[in-house]
């Protein structure tokens, strides 16, 4: 199955064809779940994805950064998370990156990190 014209805008570079010619995820940092691993190891942890035991734990805590704040392009460009009980020391972050199109800003993509 070749990639739909519907991906084929801005998203195409999230697909990829593999060797049957299905539609698959294309993989673009293959270090991610290493470091995921490597951090959870670190602080006693069992290998499992960091980021939603941080949003489920009942003491998260979240620091919402914006630009523009108090304009009409006021809009939110980083949203920090923590569980201080569960992960000290450790934030996933939900970064929003924009392009400015005319006078108004457009959400192109949203990047999680763990730090």
């Amino acid at each position: 199955m070749a990639i739909p014209n519907s991906l084929k805008d801005r998203e195409l570079g999230k697909f990829k064809e593999d060797q049957n010619g299905d539609v698959a995820v294309n993989v673009v940092d293959t270090e991610a779940h290493d470091k995921l691993d490597a951090i959870a190891a670190a602080i006693g942890a069992p290998p499992t994805n960091i980021r939603t035991q941080i949003l489920a734990a009942e003491d998260r805590t979240q620091a919402i950064t914006y630009a523009d704040f108090g304009t009409r392009n006021e809009r939110v460009t980083q949203i920090d998370y923590q569980s201080p009980d569960s992960y000290p020391g450790v934030i996933a972050r939900k970064t929003f990156i924009y392009t400015l199109v005319g006078n108004a800003y457009r959400l192109d993509d949203i990047i999680w990190e763990i730090l």
